[in-house]
């Protein structure tokens, strides 16, 4: 077992890099240092026997003679032979043993200043710049590659994002969010403090240092052997040895294996980054996934949730610090990042800073469901009324999230004008992009609220056809999606539990008024 703890312990003293003529100059650099370590130890053990040899014969000449009986007698007469043999085991271990860990100390010490010494240091991006943070947005699905690289030539804003692209090959200065994320520079910076502390130190105080190393070797000689078998050479000797090679291993093992480590560890963890900065990125802008629409009912059917791919990557962009983001977007992705992690009041403070420099619509709609989401209704409301503005340059996904806040909002305000409003907005051409039905439910809230406040005054003709508005609009939207059902009964049954009391502002009711009619029975019933 020993033999194999030997062995292990040697094996680990000598890496193979590899097999290119580099490598093997690396290999044999290693292998060197591990031979002089086993010549010191060889030559240890030498010693280690002869001061035992010499500590046995030096016990049985001088053994004072008040001890009881012929001292010679206690060894040869009483022990025979078996006691020096004994007696030279015991000195030569006692001599390999404190020998072997004086070195090992000094091994360690000179390994410890070996480490400082080498411990990689990150070259400053002024030397060295580091490619930024992703900058340009990623095209938007079934966008051309073609047609990609002109927007960024040209400097325009993305539709996938709405940030403005970054002009290729002119990217963005590098910020410190790259060197701040890549790995903590603490090691680095404590490895600087005290090499050069030491160094210091070192030579205002050599010629102490060096007598303190004298006294402290004669000591240990005159503590474990009393100065004898040569102890007061052999320990300085293995003192200055072990340091010497613990100081090269540790030196040469930091610089080759650690800075292969960082430099490794620092590509992974940018390549992560800039993975999670495009799957950030190719989220559609004011998706469901980083804040729900406007208010939603409790009937509402569940919106899209973020994937895991994008809940991992946000985590990762999050942990960046804000303040050394430049580009739009990668404020763009950092604010995704933490609404995606339902973080919405540190969300908002990214797309403040992002509309100081970006208002397209795309990001005002997003905004806008952000800054609602972290109960900032005022901001919510002038941002999607801006956004409401420039709809019409969007696309028609885009329009449809719009159109989907704004009159939702509309609906909250009083009549007429707040239903009036919901109408201008969700007419035909924005319903052509209407999949799933939602507008359509809307559309029929927006005309049983113009059916109500009429009652008293518009006409049979004018009061059907806005009741058979309603229907029409929500048998569509049962049509294209079922699971609006709970949602449209929730707006229709006045007895739905949980539902807030009437007269309460946050009471939705917009289709109670036909409860009783038939055809909303055999509908929804």
């Amino acid at each position: 077992m020993i033999e194999r703890l030997w062995a292990s312990f040697l094996s680990g003293l000598r890496p193979s890099f590899g097999i290119d003529d580099t490598a093997r100059s690396l290999t044999l650099t290693f292998g060197l240092l591990a031979g002089l370590f086993k010549f010191l130890v060889a030559l240890t053990v030498i010693w280690a026997m002869a001061a035992g040899v010499l500590q046995t014969a030096r016990l049985i000449a001088y053994i004072p003679q008040g001890f009881p009986g012929n001292a010679k007698g206690v060894w040869v007469n009483q022990a025979d032979w078996l006691a020096p043999i004994v007696a030279i085991f015991v000195y030569t271990l006692k001599a390999f043993g404190a020998t072997t860990l004086v070195g090992l100390a000094a091994a360690l010490i000179g390994g410890f200043l070996g480490f400082l010494f080498g411990v990689p240091r990150p070259i400053s991006e002024a030397a060295a710049p580091l490619g930024p943070l992703p900058s340009t947005p990623i095209p938007r699905p079934g966008a051309s590659a073609a047609a990609g690289q002109a927007a960024s030539q040209a400097g325009g804003a993305d539709r996938a994002t709405g940030v403005p692209a970054v002009p290729t090959g002119q990217p963005p200065a590098p910020s410190h969010a790259g060197r701040a994320w890549e790995s903590s520079t603490n090691l680095t910076q404590i490895s600087d403090w005290l090499t050069k502390i030491i160094v210091g130190i070192g030579l205002v105080e050599a010629s102490n240092i060096y007598s303190g190393l004298a006294q402290l070797s004669t000591v240990l000689s005159d503590r474990l052997f009393d100065g004898a078998a040569g102890s007061r050479l052999a320990i300085p000797a293995v003192m200055i040895a072990g340091a010497i090679l613990g100081f090269l291993y540790a030196y040469l093992f930091t610089q080759l294996f650690l800075a292969r480590l960082f430099v490794v560890t620092d590509y992974n963890l940018r390549a992560n980054l800039g993975a999670a900065f495009t799957t950030l990125s190719t989220i559609p802008p004011a998706s469901p996934a980083i804040a729900s629409p406007f208010r939603t009912d409790p009937g509402t059917p569940p919106v899209d949730q973020p994937t895991p791919a994008q809940t991992e990557a946000a985590s990762l962009v999050a942990s960046l610090p804000l303040g050394e983001l430049t580009e739009p977007v990668q404020i763009l992705a950092w604010g995704r990042s933490h609404a995606v992690m339902n973080n919405y009041p540190e969300a908002a403070l990214a797309y403040r800073r992002l509309l100081n420099q970006v208002r397209t619509p795309e990001v005002l709609a997003e905004a806008a469901r952000v800054f609602s989401a972290s109960d900032q209704p005022r901001e919510a409301e002038s941002a999607l009324a801006e956004a409401v503005r420039g709809r019409d340059d969007v696309s028609p996904e885009v329009r449809f999230r719009i159109t989907f806040d704004a009159a939702s909002l509309a609906l909250y305000e009083p009549p007429p004008g707040g239903y009036q409003r919901a109408l201008d907005l969700l007419d035909e051409h924005t319903l052509a992009y209407d999949p799933a039905g939602w507008l359509r439910v809307l559309r029929a809230c927006a005309n049983a609220q113009r059916y109500r406040h009429d009652l008293a005054t518009a006409s049979d003709q004018q009061k059907a056809e806005s009741r058979e508005a309603v229907l029409k609009d929500l048998r569509l939207a049962l049509l294209l999606t079922p699971a609006h059902r709970n949602w449209i009964r929730y707006l229709w049954d006045p007895n739905t539990p949980n539902k807030p009391p009437l007269g309460s502002p946050d009471r939705d009711d917009d289709l109670e008024i036909f409860f009783d009619d038939p055809d909303f029975k055999d509908l929804l019933g």
